[in-house]
């Protein structure tokens, strides 16, 4: 496979950054120095207790401001479907990915396409055969069907622009947690040459289609604990990567947890210095958030001692939950998080001017 992975090499020209993507992407590498954004999945969607609420938030509840990234997910596109594989309507993607866009905010993408493959689940989580990255790529048998699903993703990005026509950037990051092996592209369903050249092809076909406001994010699990060439291992080259990032979440124990941050942020925020990349905490949480002090207390120790861009918790979904809300467990705690100076939310976003 080293041979596709060079013909894609070959064929890939990053496009110049649209002057908004271009200033984002800047204002993303000086940003730490003043305070670590806060982000939050499918924010203006639903939260614990309410869905589709015209500009509600489970954040802004609580607050009384947004989150200053959002994040959202356009599996199930490739289909295609009118709602993602989380219920959500590509429409309100696309709407609410422009206000966050207006408000000041930042705007983040994630992708977990269905395995083309296999026919019985078919999702992104089926990893029961490992030949499917093998089949997309060039002159695989599911190749053309798959540039196919890439075309429509595409076409969705394209058209996520304002009123005047600016096209929205975006910290665009497919294929995430290729360290771990639960999704399709994962460390042992494909090579890492196969991985390198689904990366790379993937962002041929955005170039293709004129995509000039995508900031590309990697972002591999926790499996690196530390190691640089492990968190590396995969990296398709610092030509086509913009942003670092690692999605490490606490399922485990308060010091696991602790020490998945001690070890992993220190690398990413060194590894960011020494490749010239923006970094950011892409995924974290703790489900529920039973421990009252859990912003305050675990997470903000770590951010103040090795600063980032910004971090984004899962989503709020009735008992599955990431972010407090009134008179959760945690919630007089995020607050106080909330209130830090080096904590940044929608209105200090604004304030950065990240866009100029």
């Amino acid at each position: 496979m080293q041979s596709v992975a060079q013909d894609c090499c070959k064929k890939n020209k990053r496009l110049q950054l649209s002057k908004e993507a271009a200033a984002l992407l800047a204002n993303l590498k000086k940003s730490p120095a003043k305070g670590v954004m806060f982000g939050h999945q499918d924010d203006t969607f639903y939260g614990v207790t309410w869905a589709y609420e015209k500009d509600r938030s489970d954040i802004k509840d609580l607050t009384g401001d947004y989150p200053a990234v959002m994040g959202f997910e356009l599996g199930w596109l490739e289909k295609p479907d009118t709602m993602n594989l989380d219920s959500v309507p590509f429409a309100k993607i696309r709407e609410e990915a422009i206000k966050q866009y207006e408000r000041g905010g930042v705007v983040t993408i994630s992708w977990h396409p269905d395995n083309i493959v296999t026919k019985a689940t078919k999702s992104a989580w089926d990893v029961s055969r490992n030949d499917v990255v093998m089949n997309i790529l060039p002159y695989g048998y599911y190749h053309e069907e798959f540039m196919q699903q890439l075309d429509r993703v595409a076409d969705f990005l394209a058209s996520i622009k304002t009123k005047d026509g600016v096209k929205v950037p975006i910290i665009f990051r497919p294929w995430h947690e290729n360290s771990g092996s639960w999704f399709w592209w994962g460390e042992k369903l494909c090579t890492k040459k196969q991985y390198q050249a689904l990366y790379i092809m993937t962002q041929q076909v955005m170039n293709k289609h004129g995509l000039d406001n995508l900031i590309w994010a990697y972002s591999p699990g926790i499996e690196a604990m530390g190691n640089k060439e492990k968190f590396l291992e995969r990296y398709p080259g610092d030509e086509y990567v913009d942003l670092l990032g690692f999605d490490g979440y606490q399922w485990g124990t308060e010091e696991e947890y602790k020490q998945i941050l001690g070890k992993n942020l220190p690398m990413l925020v060194e590894v960011g210095k020494e490749h010239d990349k923006a970094v950011a905490i892409t995924e974290m949480g703790f489900v529920s958030i039973p421990t009252a002090d859990w912003w305050t207390r675990v997470v903000k120790p770590f951010i103040d001692e090795n600063p980032v861009s910004y971090l984004l918790v899962w989503r709020n979904y009735k008992k599955e939950y990431f972010a407090p809300y009134p008179k959760q467990t945690s919630a007089k705690d995020f607050v106080k998080f909330y209130k830090a100076k080096n904590t940044l939310f929608s209105r200090e976003a604004k304030q950065l001017e990240l866009y100029k």
